[in-house]
Formats: structure tokens, C-alpha cells, sequence
């Protein structure tokens, strides 16, 4: 028996009813997409253009928000850098120039600034020789010898000298004050009384309607009193309105007289004391008339020059420099002597030997003792001491005492102030104007360079002072005159 076995039929799967229905959906669904092609190749054109704004639509999204990104960091970077720029704007920068106070600032920093303070700390360089030159040249001033005093020791007009020099002398003070201050004093008693007694007759004849020499009644004399009362105010507001300030020679130490053949002779020492003393004073006068501009006296700061005292001179002040009494009245005042009770005494045997005036080696520590400021003759320069009495406006002290600081090298160490009565010195015919005036007492302290003052130094002051008077290093001044061999 033949038995045959149909492999096909064995693994051929027999369909199934839910795989008749896939095949029916499948085929229904292959016949759509069989039409949406048959579509889409019908309407190519529509179809593209709408795929094409769907891909744009996506791109643009996708590139707006990178873009959006790129942008925020831009401006977050630009942010930080503004800001960098805004503190450097406001960087605060102090710049210290040599001779000048030193400038704050909110700015930039940047190279051109930097440049610029570069160049201009370069051209403020100091130059420690031209302000020598200059601070000996402010000291020295308009200050010249009113008689050369360098003269050889055999020399014959040494015998006239004092004569000359103190004629010199009286010239000078009274040009200072009459000239440079407008200086003088108010109307004689004796002249006031004069004119008063011509006033009197005056107002009893036309005013009181009586003789000159008639008894005049209780009311009468009242009305004589008060109008010869205010005559006498006028006439001394005359006076003041022909005057700057009320000063006389006397009241500053001056002379007044010419030296006679009978007077005491002044040395040498004490010359060049009264030499130094005339600078001084026309240094003080010079600060004073700076202030009192008005041609009535009534009207400016400073009303009367009282006294001037000297406390120390130029060459008192070598003695006493390293002395703890320092300040007193070493030598004396000047005034109408010239230099103090007794005069020093002449040293013009002694050679003139010491040192000599250098600026560049240190001139000590400062002393205390007998300076309020420190200072002490020393080889450099001399100091001198002095106190002027004056009456001032209350209100203008402070313009005054910065008046005397600013002139030369002057220092106030000590001031005192008591007020004064105008009235009080209305009866002595001083006439102040209406504002309140004080009674004030600078004492002063000025500085005179050896570098100008040593080559017009006898050789009497130059061995006190022991100092040769010439400047170190620089060929001598004295061209052989002062000594002969």
C-alpha cells in the first residue's frame, strides 16, 4: 500500500476567521493609501508648499530660540562690561602734586591720565637751588643797606661813619612813615586850644548875642560847653581824615635825632643793630599799609602804631640762641641810643674767622627755649624778636595778624588783646570812627638769610656772629675791602 504524505499541506496554515478580517482592513487600508497617493501625485503643488511651511515653521522655532539665547548671553556679557565701566568711572583717585594740595576725584582710569600726571609730576620737580634763590630773594626783598658798613678796619671814613649812618638813619624812618604808611599824630593841645578859644568867641557873639567877656547865665554855659565839644571832635576828625594810622618815629624805636660830635659814638655791632631793626620795621610797616588802603584813619583796620619793642636784635640773638632765658632783653632796645645800655664791644682786630653760610648741612634741633616757633641763629640765618603794640578795629584783628604772617618770614608767637575805650582816646585827641577798637600786642619773630645778609656784615658783627658771611664754596664778595693786609 502505497502511502503518500503532502508535506505542503502539513505546514500551510489554514486561515483563520479574524485573519480573513486583518486581510479584509489590509486591503481596505492599502486601497486609501493606494487613493492618497493617487491624490497627492493629483496635487503635487499643495502638497509640497504645505510640507515646505510645516519644515519652515519648525526651523524658524528651532532658530528663534538659539538665536533668543545667544542674544540673552550677548547682553548679560554687555551688561557685566557696563557696569565694569561704570565703577571705573566712579574709581576715586587722589593726585599729590609738589607744591600744591592734593587733588580727589571720582574718574577714569586710563593711559592718557596716567600719562598726563606723569608729565605733570615731572614738570613740578623741585629744584632745591632755584628755591633757594627765591627764598633769599623774598627775604632780601626791597631791603638795602642805608650806609655800606664794610669798610677795612684802617679805613678813615670809619671815623664818620656813625655820623652818616644815623643821619641815614632818621631820613629813612621818617620817609617810612610819612611815604610808605601815612603816618602822623593828632593836632597839637596847644593848636586845639587856639582854635577852640577863637570858636568860643565866635558862637558867644553871633549865637549867645553877647560880649566876648560877658558873664554868661547856667543854660548859656551849657550851650558854650556842648558846642565847644563838638568842635574839639570835629578838629580831631579833621586830623584823622589827613592820616592812614596815628604813629610817630618814637613810638617804633626810631631815631629822631642827628648824632652830635658830643654823643656817644655807636660801634659797629651796634650800627649793623640798627641796620637790622630799620628792615624789620620796614618790614612791618609794609604788612600794616598793605591793610590800611583809605586815606582816613577812621576808616581802616589798624588805627594807631603804639610802641614798638625790640626784644631781641640780630646780633643779641647769637648770645642768647642756645640760652634758656632766651628772648629777653639781651641787648636792650634801640631807640634813641642805638643799641642797648651798654654797646658791645668792637671786635675789629678780631679776624672774622667761623663758619660759613652752607645750605645744605642741617642747622640743629629746634629750641624751644626761647622760641615758640623753635628758632635759633644758627649758621644759615639770624633771628630777631620784637612786639608791636597797636590799636586795632575788634572785627579786623584776624586780617591783621594774617597781614604780619604772610610778610616775609615773620611769625606770630604770642598775641594779646585788651579791649580799649574809644572815648579814652578821644581825650587825647585820637579819633577811631565809630566801630569797636581793641588794644593788641603781636609778638614777632622774623628770619634773616646769612646768604645775603653775611657779605654786608662788618667784620665786628661776622666775629660775634662767628661766621665768615660768605656763602660756602662761592668766591668772596668782599673784594679786599673790609681788612687791609
Amino acid at each position: 500500500m502505497n502511502l503518500k504524505i503532502d508535506l505542503k499541506s502539513l505546514v500551510k496554515r489554514k486561515p483563520k476567521a479574524e485573519d480573513a478580517e486583518s486581510q479584509d482592513g489590509q486591503s481596505a487600508s492599502n486601497d486609501s493609501l493606494k487613493n492618497a497617493a493617487i491624490w497627492v501625485k493629483a496635487h503635487f503643488l499643495i502638497v509640497g508648499m504645505g510640507t515646505g511651511s510645516l519644515v519652515a515653521l519648525a526651523a524658524g522655532i528651532y532658530f528663534s530660540t538659539e538665536l533668543l539665547a545667544g542674544l540673552s548671553g550677548d547682553a548679560a556679557q554687555y551688561g557685566g562690561k557696563l557696569s565694569e565701566l561704570n565703577n571705573l568711572e566712579r574709581t576715586p583717585v587722589t593726585i599729590t602734586v609738589p607744591g600744591s594740595a592734593p587733588i580727589s576725584a571720582n574718574t577714569v582710569v586710563s593711559k592718557k591720565l596716567v600719562e598726563a600726571v606723569k608729565s605733570r609730576m615731572g614738570s613740578g620737580a623741585v629744584d632745591p637751588t632755584a628755591v633757594r634763590a627765591k627764598a633769599v630773594a623774598h627775604n632780601r626783598g626791597v631791603h638795602t643797606p642805608l650806609v655800606n658798613l664794610r669798610l677795612a678796619a684802617k679805613d678813615p671814613k670809619r671815623a664818620d661813619l656813625p655820623r652818616v649812618f644815623v643821619s641815614k638813619l632818621v631820613e629813612g624812618y621818617e620817609r617810612l612813615l610819612t611815604t610808605a604808611l601815612g603816618a602822623g599824630l593828632p593836632p597839637a593841645e596847644q593848636d586845639v586850644m587856639t582854635r577852640l578859644q577863637r570858636h568860643q568867641v565866635r558862637f558867644v557873639q553871633s549865637d549867645l548875642k553877647k560880649a566876648p567877656d560877658a558873664v554868661l547865665t547856667e543854660s548859656e554855659r551849657v550851650q558854650l560847653v556842648a558846642e565847644l565839644t563838638a568842635y574839639r571832635i570835629a578838629l580831631y576828625a579833621e586830623a584823622a581824615d589827613g592820616l592812614r594810622v596815628y604813629a610817630a618815629p618814637q613810638d617804633i624805636g626810631a631815631r629822631t635825632a642827628q648824632l652830635k660830635p658830643e654823643d656817644r659814638q655807636p660801634s659797629m655791632v651796634e650800627l649793623w643793630d640798627m641796620q637790622s631793626q630799620y628792615w624789620i620795621v620796614e618790614d612791618v610797616l609794609t604788612a600794616c599799609a598793605s591793610l590800611n588802603g583809605n586815606p582816613s584813619v577812621r576808616h581802616n583796620p589798624i588805627k594807631a602804631i603804639l610802641k614798638l619793642d625790640w626784644r631781641r636784635p640780630v646780633t643779641a640773638a647769637a648770645e642768647v640762641a642756645g640760652d634758656s632765658q632766651g628772648g629777653s632783653d639781651a641787648a636792650g632796645s634801640g631807640g634813641e641810643g642805638g643799641g642797648g645800655d651798654a654797646p658791645p664791644s668792637d671786635l675789629a682786630d678780631a679776624s672774622p674767622s667761623g663758619e660759613s653760610v652752607d645750605p645744605s648741612q642741617a642747622v640743629g634741633a629746634l629750641n624751644y627755649a626761647g622760641s615758640l616757633k623753635g628758632w635759633a641763629t644758627n649758621q644759615l640765618y639770624d633771628v630777631a624778636t620784637c612786639k608791636i603794640t597797636m590799636v586795632v578795629e575788634t572785627s579786623e584783628i584776624p586780617r591783621v595778624a594774617d597781614a604780619l604772617g604772610q610778610q616775609n618770614f615773620i611769625a606770630i608767637t604770642d598775641v594779646e588783646v585788651t579791649p580799649t575805650d574809644a572815648f579814652a582816646g578821644l581825650e587825647q585827641g585820637y579819633f577811631y570812627g565809630e566801630a569797636p577798637v581793641s588794644r593788641v600786642t603781636f609778638t614777632l619773630e622774623s628770619v634773616w638769610l646769612r646768604e645775603w645778609t653775611g657779605p654786608l656784615m662788618p667784620d665786628e658783627v661776622r666775629a660775634l656772629l662767628k661766621t665768615t658771611g660768605q656763602l660756602a664754596g662761592a668766591p668772596s664778595t668782599d673784594a679786599g675791602a673790609t681788612k687791609e693786609n
